[in-house]
C-alpha cells in the first residue's frame, strides 16, 4: 500500500499544475479520473508522503480514493507561500480546523524546535490520523487539541462528508452521521496554550464564529490570522467584527488579517 501510494505521489509530484488541478475534490478532471483511478488505490487509510512544494517528504495518513490531491503538494499553494511566510522559527502557531494536518505538518516545520504547534481538530477520526501523522514524521512540536471552536463552550455535532466535517447544533439529523463534539473558545484554549502568533482558520462557515470567541487575553496581544472566508456575509461580518484588522486576500477565499499599526 505504502509502495502504491508513493509511487502516485511521486507522479503527482513531476506533473504540470493543470494536470495536479485535476485532483482536486469538486473539479471536473476529479469527477473524471475518479472511476478509473480509485479502483486501483487501496480501501481504508494509507500512508503517503507528499511529494513537492513546501511539504514536500513529510507524511500523511490518507484515504487515496478520496484524499489523493494531498499527495501532490500543490494545493492551494498561494495560500501555502503565505502561510510560510507567517510563520517565523519559534512561533506559536494554532491550525483551527487541522483535518489530516498538511498545514499542522507544514506549521511544526516552519516553527522549528523552539516553537510550538496546536492542532484544533475536533473529528475523533482525523484528530487519530494527526496524532499518527506527528509521530510518522517525528515531530516534537505538535499537540492535538480534540475540540471545536466557536463563540461559546458546550457540545455541538459534526455533521461529517467524507474527511470533512460541518459543526451543527447536538442532535440527530436523520441519515446523517453526526458525532459528539466538546466545544471551547478561542479564550479558553489561550488560558491553556497562550495566546499563539499565527491562526490559520477553515472551519467550513463557522470562522466568525470561531473570531466571537476571543476575549481579554487577545486585547494587548493580537495574533496574525489566515482564514479560509466561505462567504462574502463572513467576509464582511469579520471586517465589522475586527475593525483594528487589515484585510488583505491571499486567493479567492483566503484572507490575511493582520493586526493595524497604532496611529502615531
Amino acid at each position: 500500500m505504502n509502495s502504491l501510494s508513493t509511487l502516485l505521489g511521486k507522479a503527482l509530484g513531476y506533473a504540470p499544475s493543470w494536470l495536479t488541478a485535476c485532483f482536486r475534490h469538486d473539479s471536473l478532471g476529479s469527477r473524471l479520473l475518479r472511476p478509473v483511478l480509485n479502483p486501483l488505490l487501496p480501501a481504508g487509510h494509507s500512508w503517503g508522503r507528499v511529494a513537492s512544494g513546501p511539504c514536500r517528504g513529510i507524511w500523511l495518513l490518507l484515504d487515496l480514493k478520496g484524499e489523493k490531491g494531498f499527495l501532490t503538494g500543490r494545493r492551494e499553494e498561494e495560500f501555502q507561500d503565505a502561510l510560510s511566510r507567517a510563520i517565523r522559527p519559534g512561533a506559536s502557531y494554532w491550525d483551527v480546523g487541522a483535518n489530516v494536518g498538511f498545514y499542522t505538518m507544514l506549521g511544526s516545520r516552519l516553527v522549528g524546535p523552539g516553537g510550538r504547534v496546536v492542532a484544533i481538530e475536533p473529528d475523533p477520526e482525523n484528530a487519530n490520523r494527526l496524532r499518527a501523522a506527528v509521530e510518522k514524521n517525528g515531530f516534537r512540536n505538535v499537540e492535538v487539541a480534540e475540540v471545536a471552536l466557536s463563540s461559546s463552550e458546550g457540545v455541538m455535532a459534526l455533521e461529517r462528508h467524507g474527511a470533512m466535517s460541518r459543526l451543527q447544533a447536538a442532535q440527530n439529523v436523520d441519515g446523517t452521521a453526526m458525532v459528539p463534539v466538546t466545544v471551547s473558545t478561542m479564550e479558553k484554549l489561550a488560558e491553556r496554550f497562550g495566546v499563539p502568533d499565527v491562526v490559520k482558520i477553515d472551519v467550513e462557515g463557522a470562522e466568525v464564529d470561531v473570531l466571537r470567541g476571543m476575549g481579554p487575553h487577545y486585547q494587548d496581544r493580537k495574533p496574525l490570522f489566515l482564514i479560509e472566508f466561505h462567504s462574502k456575509e463572513l467576509l464582511e461580518e469579520a471586517k465589522g467584527l475586527l475593525p483594528d484588522y487589515e484585510f488583505r486576500p491571499i486567493d479567492a477565499e483566503h484572507w490575511w488579517l493582520e493586526p493595524k499599526e497604532p496611529l502615531r
